[in-house]
């Protein structure tokens, strides 16, 4: 039979033994017994079973030792009290430790989602986040990113996407350390975006031809350049009188009825813009072109107007009409060429000439306004 007090004696001195050695709260209670180790509640049930097997006139022995007994288990039940709430703060702790490396991590595999997207706006759509906001910011980049290689701009306008990443991206320096530069910047970009979709079509389009051109995605720039040239023209045109605005809007609005509303925009900005090359300049061989990709009744007063202005702006001496067909000239050759294979041109030097005429455009279009957008 197992004497209850030696167990007791036993368990009292490991634990007293822990906490002289200075060991881990966490490390088995040693047993000097011949037994296994036992557990409070076992030792308390094992000690009952035992005084009741016990003979009766042993049994009156016992209450000389009752007090102490008593005293000894109420100190084991504290320290082992004590014991397991130390244990479950080692634990907590252990995993709040786990969780904040785990989600520095997260941190740093996000900070170079951002960094790469700075420059490239590709993001890996195998990147996985745990946390939410993380994975949330992450994918309205994707979406974003897109729609931008794929210049469908006017998805901004019929989406709220950009404004909730941006607030997303406020959540997040808000909540987590990042590193500031990376988001800030990025979050730079999505308000500037944010900001372009309220001004005309020509100025929206030639920030995102910047931001194209400055990621040297050259083919989707040169598309937005040559639409630009000519919604700047369209944009004039619409101010030349009340007939050829209502003009102006019955074509789109035709061309917004269509199925292929992409392909009949593209014909009107080249109808558009090689009617103002052939007609006010004097280098080219070209047959004179129409305003619309068609006859139709609001061509003559447009083309009358542009050529009462052009008059106007030679007899103040200023070039701004050549200067713009010029422009659409370039824009027409270094498309040519890129649509082509065995292009002549370098990637660096293409990318020069772009920015040249989006710089001359801004200039003649925005600061200047010379038709009067």
């Amino acid at each position: 039979m197992v004497d209850f007090k030696q167990q007791l004696e036993a368990l009292q001195n490991a634990l007293t033994d822990n906490i002289g050695t200075g060991k881990d709260s966490t490390q088995e209670i040693p047993n000097n017994t011949t037994t296994s180790t036992i557990t409070k509640n076992e030792l308390i049930e094992k000690s009952s079973e035992e005084i009741e097997k016990e003979p009766i006139e042993n049994r009156k022995e016992l209450p000389t030792h009752s007090n102490t007994n008593s005293i000894e288990i109420k100190q084991l039940e504290e320290r082992i009290t004590e014991l397991e709430r130390q244990f479950n703060i080692q634990q907590e702790t252990i995993d709040i430790n786990n969780s904040q490396k785990e989600i520095s991590l997260e941190s740093e595999r996000f900070t170079e989602m951002l960094n790469i997207y700075l420059y490239s706006i590709i993001i890996n759509p195998k990147l996985e986040f745990k946390t939410e906001l993380y994975h949330q910011y992450k994918e309205n980049l994707t979406i974003i990113s897109q729609n931008i290689l794929a210049n469908s701009f006017k998805f901004f306008e019929k989406t709220s996407i950009i404004s909730e990443t941006i607030q997303i991206g406020k959540e997040i320096q808000e909540r987590y350390i990042v590193q500031k530069n990376a988001l800030t910047q990025v979050q730079e970009i999505l308000e500037e975006m944010q900001n372009s979709l309220s001004k005309p079509s020509y100025q929206k389009n030639l920030y995102f031809s910047k931001f194209l051109n400055e990621r040297g995605l050259i083919l989707n720039t040169v598309a937005m350049v040559n639409e630009i040239l000519g919604e700047y023209i369209i944009a004039s045109a619409q101010n030349l009188s009340d007939h050829a605005e209502e003009r102006i809007q019955f074509h789109i609005n035709r061309i917004n009825s269509t199925q292929t509303s992409r392909r009949a925009y593209y014909h009107f900005y080249k109808s558009v813009t090689s009617f103002f090359y052939t007609q006010f300049t004097t280098q080219t061989n070209e047959t004179e072109t129409t305003f619309f990709p068609y006859k139709d009744t609001g061509n003559s007063e447009i083309e009358l107007q542009f050529r009462r202005m052009f008059q106007s702006n030679k007899r103040k001496k200023a070039n701004l009409f050549k200067l713009y067909a010029e422009m659409i000239y370039r824009i027409r050759i270094i498309r040519n060429d890129l649509v082509h294979g065995n292009n002549q041109r370098y990637y660096h030097n293409i990318s020069y000439e772009i920015e040249d005429v989006l710089i001359d455009f801004e200039y003649l279009a925005i600061q200047k306004n010379f038709l009067g957008a």
